[in-house]
C-alpha cells in the first residue's frame, strides 16, 4: 500500500500507517503556509513501498 491510497481513502488494517502519513503531509502544508512569507520553503519526503520496489538496492545508509 502506498501513501497515495491512504490519502484518498482509508485502508483496512492500516489505520496507524494512514494516520501518520496524513499527519506528516498536513503538518508540512501548514508549516509551508505559515513560513512562506518569511521566504522559507517546507518540504517532506515520505518513503513508500513503491520506492523500495523501484530501488531494490537502496538502503537507508545510501
Amino acid at each position: 500500500m502506498g501513501c497515495l491510497l491512504c490519502i484518498k481513502i482509508g485502508q483496512c488494517s492500516l489505520s496507524t500507517y494512514c494516520a501518520s502519513k496524513n499527519t506528516v503531509i498536513r503538518l508540512t502544508e501548514s508549516l509551508s503556509n505559515e513560513l512562506k512569507f518569511n521566504g522559507i520553503n517546507v518540504n517532506a519526503v515520505i518513503d513508500t513501498p513503491v520506492n523500495q520496489v523501484g530501488m531494490p538496492d537502496a538502503t537507508p545508509s545510501n
